[in-house]
């Protein structure tokens, strides 16, 4: 089982990532469970070995996938992830984190490989928190809505995430 700090972290930078697509045009032409599912497949590529174990990483994306009915190689699922990167490395998250590395390990997007570890120590909340408090939080739109509904799939309990 994944421990519950770390299934926060995957929600709340998620739904961080996501809320970023709603003020950017080319967002536009995917559906938000696309853009919901990139998001979350982004957090949990970039969660610390330490934090997230491979096979634990592996099980929880096979069973967000199957759950959300969703494949992580559909060209918009991977066009949404990219931009999605990019729109974090320039945001005001990802600069209070400093020295160009966020609290999950994500690194600037210049580097395809969005796997590094955070130095094996897993990283306090207190800095996710930070970057979800210093976001500007409109009244819920229902894009936000159907964002955040598939970004909860991850915390919901309705996949369980265990090493086989």
């Amino acid at each position: 089982q994944v421990h519950p700090s770390v299934r926060r972290d995957i929600f709340e930078v998620s739904r961080y990532l996501s809320e970023l697509s709603v003020c950017d045009r080319f967002f536009m032409e995917f559906q938000p469970s696309s853009i919901a599912y990139a998001a979350v497949l982004n957090v949990t590529e970039s969660i610390c070995f330490s934090r997230l174990s491979p096979a634990h990483r592996s099980n929880f994306i096979n069973a967000l996938a199957t759950e959300a009915n969703m494949d992580h190689r559909a060209a918009d699922v991977v066009a949404a992830q990219k931009r999605l990167k990019e729109k974090y490395m320039s945001s005001i998250g990802y600069h209070m984190q400093g020295k160009g590395k966020h609290a999950l390990g994500m690194q600037p997007a210049q580097h395809d490989d969005v796997m590094p570890c955070c130095g094996g120590r897993a990283q306090s909340s207190s800095s996710i928190d930070s970057t979800m408090s210093s976001v500007n939080r409109a009244s819920p739109s229902p894009r936000r809505t159907a964002i955040a509904s598939v970004s909860s799939v991850c915390t919901s309990g309705r996949i369980s995430i265990r090493q086989h």
